[in-house]
């Protein structure tokens, strides 16, 4: 009877860690404000969270397979591009060759921007929702280089044609997640999702696109970019199609470092 009850604790821990979350790093406005209010609240009132939050971000939680390694490897890759005074510069964390999981186990990686200060959140959690490692980055906002202004397409332009650069060439977004897709097609794989963009919009109608070999862009702003992928057109809404995204990092592209 302890263990069931030890199991249904665990649970109930987790949910409410990912809902605070959720409400510190969720884009406000509208009808979540008051939603967003309950939830923090949650933290007066649950004894236990700051128990549940040190179990999960303990080093007891474990990534499959070589994952760990990659994840350090994303936050290394950051670190030094932010370190970095250039700009409009590559970087590559080697990408997740391991992929992120499959139907039985999986690795979710959210990223958040937080406006104040300016900063950028990185969670890695694993496939019961136990938090595995939280990065920070400071001076920072994620983007894409993806979106419905031809961002990909300007950036496809000037980096692997050749042309005189474009603006927009990368969209900055609130939050993004990547994990394991599982489909009965030939998507199956890694894939990235924009929050606060539709759902069949720019990327998020898409599975199997995050195959870029790990490559990162540090924007005009400061800002770090991630590629999503297409498997058939040069350049788009959704991305950059995967093949030349992997001779961008195979040609070294001026690296930040």
């Amino acid at each position: 009877m302890n263990m069931a009850w030890n199991k249904i604790g665990t649970i109930v821990i987790a949910v409410v860690v990912m809902l605070i979350l959720w409400a510190i790093y969720f884009p406000s406005g509208g009808m979540f404000d008051n939603l967003k209010e309950l939830v923090k609240g949650v933290a007066e009132y649950a004894p236990n969270v700051s128990i549940g939050m040190n179990e999960l971000n303990a080093s007891g939680v474990a990534l499959p397979g070589e994952q760990g390694a990659e994840v350090s490897a994303l936050k290394s890759a950051i670190e030094g591009m932010l370190s970095s005074n250039k700009t409009n510069c590559f970087g590559s964390f080697g990408g997740f060759e391991s992929e992120l999981g499959n139907s039985d186990k999986s690795t979710n990686i959210n990223i958040y921007y937080n406006n104040d200060p300016q900063s950028m959140k990185i969670v890695i959690s694993n496939q019961n929702g136990q938090v595995y490692k939280i990065f920070n980055f400071n001076n920072t906002h994620p983007c894409v280089i993806a979106g419905r202004s031809n961002e990909a397409k300007n950036f496809y332009a000037h980096y692997i044609d050749g042309e005189q650069l474009v603006s927009p060439y990368s969209s900055t977004v609130q939050g993004l997640t990547i994990f394991y897709q599982k489909e009965w097609t030939s998507y199956n794989g890694n894939t990235i999702r924009v929050m606060g963009w539709p759902e069949d919009g720019p990327v998020n109608d898409e599975g199997n696109n995050f195959d870029n070999s790990g490559l990162l862009f540090k924007g005009g702003g400061n800002e770090i970019c991630f590629f999503p992928t297409n498997k058939h057109i040069n350049a788009d809404d959704d991305g950059i199609e995967d093949d030349y995204v992997k001779q961008l990092k195979e040609d070294g592209a001026n690296l930040c470092s």
